[in-house]
């Protein structure tokens, strides 16, 4: 009996390793990857097949970059992080759908290319624009690099394992502020006193405080006692406001 022509595969043997996987497994599969640097799934090696199929069966999101290009395969878990990207992320390079934020994470992954050190960030602040229109979005994560390694014993693709913490970072910074306010306040002796605490602790809360006028009414009028983030005086934060005015 001749030797088995290891191209002469089962139908379907081509893509059972991304059978299943959810939403990303079926986009995977129905991918045209002739037009990547990956080529089509008949041709992918190995270790990029194991990789992939690794990765679509995760319950933590992540993302694979692969080869010279970091071509971007992902599975359902993560693709929320992408946000409206979705779908035009998956097979593109990361350097390009990912361009915003590259000038922080293009050294990250260089690094652990460079290195084959696994690589982690925790609560990294990584300004995405997501949505329609290109903002870039206050954003934060906990991630990490993890080579992995391809036929010819080099470091063939990075899995970024990465959960999303701006919830939690960002409620922890206004709960700061709150209590930094309570704890000055509360020693304040002096109306005066607390106007002061008010302004000084506002002055450091810029990221959710863009600017704070605090008026106290007297008669007919309002007086400006404390303001942050604006020049007292100027256009948008006056001295005094009539109060009688609609």
């Amino acid at each position: 009996m001749g030797e088995r022509d290891p191209t002469d595969r089962p139908p379907g043997a081509d893509d059972a390793f991304v059978q299943g996987g959810g939403e990303m497994g079926a986009l995977t599969r129905a991918f045209d990857w002739s037009t990547t640097a990956l080529g089509p799934l008949a041709g992918w090696p190995q270790s990029l097949r194991t990789s992939v199929s690794t990765m679509l069966r995760s319950p933590y999101p992540i993302t694979l970059f692969w080869g010279p290009e970091l071509v971007m395969l992902y599975n359902d878990p993560f693709r929320p992080i992408h946000g409206e990207k979705h779908p035009a992320t998956l097979g593109a390079s990361a350097r390009v759908a990912l361009a915003e934020a590259w000038e922080i994470l293009g050294p990250l992954v260089a690094r652990t290319l460079a290195t084959g050190e696994p690589l982690f960030v925790e609560n990294g602040a990584v300004h995405f624009a997501r949505r329609a229109g290109g903002l870039r979005e206050e954003a934060y994560f906990t991630w990490s690099y993890n080579p992995t390694i391809g036929e010819d014993g080099t470091i063939a693709g990075l899995f970024a394992i990465a959960s999303e913490t701006t919830r939690q970072v960002i409620g922890d910074r206004r709960l700061t502020t709150l209590r930094e306010l309570s704890l000055r306040t509360a020693y304040d002796k002096r109306v005066d006193g607390v106007f002061r605490s008010v302004e000084d602790v506002l002055a450091q809360a810029g990221a959710d405080t863009p600017f704070a006028l605090l008026y106290v009414a007297d008669g007919d009028r309002a007086r400006l006692v404390a303001c942050a983030g604006l020049a007292g005086g100027a256009a948008a934060a006056p001295v005094e406001l009539p109060l009688t005015a609609d």
